[in-house]
């Protein structure tokens, strides 16, 4: 059925890259193509993976890939809870990273002037006894949300280990607790169906045969290789790894021999790309953090991003609202990716319960809407201000987590559309001809919203269809009515080019007005009369809270006077904004009704797909 998605990447391996049988490099509604696009198929690895592959000695090449089959059961999982927790959620500060101490091997090493003493973070492993813990209540947060996998920490950068461990003694095995939470959670997922899955960290900033590295054959084979054993030993089937090497190359960490022996003792693992250099794009599957994928369908990702908080425990930290977290969902997954979720729960073992009511709220939500997310692959509409779309079989599901009034217009596909409704089951009406599908809304909808199209054949072999024209803001000019800082400053939010980032951002910079500003507005001047249909602005950071309250009026400048266009109640950190028409404008303003906490990026406008 993801006729999509099966993208030979073995094939790579053995040298060779296949044409499947769907080429969708010939799009309808042609879209501009570069290399690595994400897009066309087959999917073609960086030069340096295949010159690696070409020097690797044949007995580990059967092992640096999944089987094609187990990648596409993760990705029909499409939705994870992910766990950072240890000794460290004792203070609120970020797991390792917010220890003030060395950071062998790294970049930064020698120059962190702030955090927890490092001794200090190290002698909180003799106070950590989370008497609160429990597997069952945890499995049942995960079981709520809708997730179907869980990735555990299961050692992070600092080296404290959260299982049961022969090879090191700074563990929680060692602590006051002095129990094993590993195997009570890997139980208590297992009884409820979610699959297993551990974080494990390659660097061990708290291990002297790392810090030291003068042998570095003595630390991967007394000290890291057995911890992997004693993971993928111990506890009956593990369902994956997923690495954190920080960056580092292939060999560091002995790569192929280190996956080798892993797929023998556990032959379905998936594995993400930290287990090499991320560029050179080993491993079964790409990770943006903290940022959403491109859209990218040939060759699987996951977002890995917090609900709120840190990466661990940061004090009882509120989660995103509903509406961030659905559209943080729909977004990623319309774009072809998993999401994995994380929360940091507490020193005492507990999930914070305003986390636990956020993701028993998008499980409830999966429930109803569920069909257009487990199963189904990005496309065949890639993402725009509107939304984006998935599929599975004969259906389209247009996700609406942008404003688009009451009608959408979207290029035709080459298919007929049977029918239309809304998830929830009203009907919705719409018209179809050669060049354009237009989606009657009865009603206003937002983030969570599914239109189902039902098509009258299978859609899983329709090329891409674009549904925004070019970016018309490329080398605009910016102002605003004040800036915070140089690094927050209006000019920084001028793209110079069209090409998006890995994340699917044009810039990666925020504009932030200063505290003081009563009317704080950004401005982005074309140099010239351009056609606008779309346009869109993020704060690039689902973590981070907008306050309630903060509204918003877009307007254009129109024969060179302005006229508003759109007003919204709520700042989202996804503004996607469909007009109701075709406007002529030389300059786009965003005003809003406060600076608190106003952190704005990648503002762009798009003409509809020619």
């Amino acid at each position: 059925m993801k006729k999509i998605t099966n993208l030979l990447i073995n094939s790579a391996i053995c040298g060779v890259l296949m044409a499947p049988a769907v080429t969708l490099a010939a799009a309808h509604h042609l879209v501009k193509r570069t290399h690595d696009d994400g897009i066309s198929f087959p999917y073609q690895a960086p030069k340096t993976h295949l010159s690696y592959l070409d020097k690797l000695d044949p007995k580990y090449k059967p092992y640096m890939q999944a089987q094609p089959e187990m990648i596409e059961a993760w990705q029909d999982d499409r939705f994870g809870v992910f766990i950072h927790w240890d000794h460290s959620s004792q203070v609120p500060v970020s797991m390792s990273w917010g220890r003030k101490g060395a950071r062998p091997h790294h970049s930064s090493d020698g120059t962190v002037k702030k955090g927890v003493p490092e001794q200090e973070y190290n002698d909180l492993a003799k106070t950590f006894n989370p008497t609160k813990f429990d597997a069952e209540k945890w499995m049942d947060v995960v079981k709520d949300s809708g997730a179907k996998y869980i990735v555990f920490t299961a050692k992070h950068h600092a080296g404290y280990a959260m299982w049961d461990t022969k090879v090191s003694d700074f563990g929680i095995m060692n602590s006051p607790y002095g129990k094993d939470v590993t195997k009570d959670l890997v139980a208590a997922a297992r009884k409820r169906g979610i699959k297993f899955y551990f974080y494990f960290s390659q660097p061990d900033w708290k291990e002297e045969l790392y810090r030291d590295m003068k042998n570095r054959d003595e630390f991967i084979r007394e000290f890291m290789f057995p911890q992997l054993k004693e993971l993928l030993t111990q506890y009956g089937k593990i369902d994956g790894i997923w690495f954190d090497g920080l960056g580092k190359g292939i060999d560091t960490w002995y790569g192929p021999e280190m996956i080798t022996m892993m797929r023998k003792l556990q032959p379905h693992l998936v594995v993400n790309h930290r287990w090499g250099n991320p560029a050179w794009r080993f491993g079964d599957f790409d990770g943006p953090e903290r940022k959403i994928g491109r859209f990218q369908i040939n060759r699987p990702w996951e977002t890995c991003t917090i609900i709120g908080g840190g990466w661990g425990w940061m004090g009882d930290k509120p989660p995103m609202s509903l509406p961030n977290a659905l559209t943080l969902l729909q977004k990623t997954v319309s774009r072809g990716g998993n999401l994995l979720l994380n929360t940091g729960p507490t020193a005492l073992g507990e999930i914070t319960p305003s986390h636990a009511k956020r993701f028993k709220q998008m499980g409830d939500w999966l429930a109803e809407n569920g069909e257009s997310i487990y199963g189904t692959r990005g496309g065949p509409f890639i993402d725009g201000p509107w939304g984006g779309s998935t599929r599975n079989a004969d259906n389209v599901y247009l996700h609406l987590y942008g404003s688009v009034g009451n009608a959408l217009n979207l290029p035709s596909p080459p298919v007929k559309v049977l029918s239309a409704h809304l998830l929830n089951g009203d009907a919705v009406k719409f018209e179809q001809n050669k060049d354009k599908l237009t989606i009657q809304l009865a009603k206003t909808v937002g983030p969570g919203s599914v239109v189902k199209l039902t098509m009258a054949e299978d859609v899983m072999e329709l090329p891409v269809i674009n549904t925004t024209g070019d970016a018309v803001t490329l080398n605009a000019k910016a102002q605003s009515s004040s800036d915070r800082s140089e690094k927050f400053s209006a000019k920084a939010m001028v793209e110079g080019s069209a090409t998006s980032f890995s994340e699917g951002i044009h810039i990666r910079s925020t504009w932030s007005p200063s505290t003081g500003d009563a009317n704080p507005w950004i401005q982005l001047d074309l140099g010239e009369v351009k056609d606008i249909d779309y346009i869109t602005f993020d704060s690039h950071n689902f973590g981070k809270l907008i306050p309630k309250g903060q509204s918003f009026t877009v307007s254009l400048k129109i024969n060179d006077k302005w006229q508003d266009v759109y007003s919204g109640s709520q700042v989202m950190v996804n503004n996607g904004i469909a007009l109701d028409k075709t406007y002529q404008a030389s300059a786009i303003k965003v005003a809003f009704s406060s600076a608190k906490q106003l952190s704005v990026g990648d503002i762009v406008a798009f003409s509809a797909a020619k």
